[in-house]
């Protein structure tokens, strides 16, 4: 919903569980120009994770996670790689949230790094992959963003300086452009060849920070795709991710004209 927010035409592909299916309440949540490309995945439910919150402080106390996270039968793996073969190449931005939870597997890895036209990726550390879920399955991509922990858990580097992370992730894949994400400290932005732009938080207000990572990536996707300023591309990935922790929970859509109203609230 993010990337709709900017674009008029966008495509979803993902995976939805045999049982505990939840199609109406996904198809429910997205905006009006974003169309849907399901894949089931069989004997399997749709990964649901519940939050257990504080009524008081809205702090996390613990989450369940319903999901079956062993890679894709080889039928449903089959469907998905042909679904990203037909449509890949009508888009000209591919955007991927890799969960680690199962479903990009080698193969679909394989085909996004192969036919997107610009390929941006998070592959995000949660506790339901445990930190097997890390960039360097990919081989290539255009631009990668990535949380402060998640470049620290790829290189198992905690306490280095996140030049050197950076750095020493641009060994270990193919692309040419990074953002890594620092919560209140700002974004730090890496283009080869051009070095390090960094750009503070702009967050006032600190609610939830689900989904702020997710905004983030989406947004700066488009940005990045388009040769945008470092600067104006950390700008508006930090507005975009100080709207979302201002809310509990995912029940904002960033879109162009909340930025938009945001950047003018802000020169005034």
């Amino acid at each position: 919903n993010h990337v709709a927010g900017f674009c008029p035409e966008v495509e979803l592909i993902t995976l939805l569980g045999e049982s505990d299916r939840r199609e109406d309440l996904v198809r429910q949540g997205l905006l009006p120009n974003v169309r849907l490309s399901l894949t089931t995945r069989h004997q399997a439910p749709t990964i649901h994770k519940r939050r257990f919150i504080d009524d008081y402080t809205s702090a996390r106390m613990f989450e369940i996670y319903v999901m079956e996270d062993a890679p894709l039968e080889a039928r449903d793996e089959a469907e998905l790689v042909h679904t990203l073969r037909r449509t890949m190449g009508d888009y000209d931005v591919v955007v991927v949230a890799d969960y680690g939870h199962g479903m990009l597997t080698p193969a679909v890895v394989e085909v996004l790094c192969r036919h997107a036209k610009f390929l941006a990726v998070n592959t995000q550390a949660n506790a339901g992959n445990r930190g097997f879920n890390t960039i360097s399955k990919y081989p290539r991509a255009d631009y990668v963003c990535l949380a402060g922990h998640e470049i620290a858990l790829e290189t198992r580097m905690r306490h280095a300086e996140w030049y050197d992370l950076v750095l020493e992730v641009t060994k270990r894949i193919e692309c040419p452009r990074f953002t890594i994400t620092q919560g209140k400290e700002g974004s730090l932005h890496y283009a080869v060849g051009s070095g390090f732009t960094e750009v503070p938080a702009l967050a006032t207000k600190v609610e939830d920070r689900v989904g702020a990572g997710d905004a983030f990536l989406g947004v700066t996707s488009l940005l990045v795709a388009q040769n945008t300023p470092w600067d104006v591309v950390g700008f508006i990935g930090n507005l975009a991710g100080a709207q979302m922790v201002a809310e509990l929970g995912n029940r904002v859509t960033v879109s162009k004209s909340s930025i938009t109203k945001h950047v003018i609230s802000l020169m005034k």
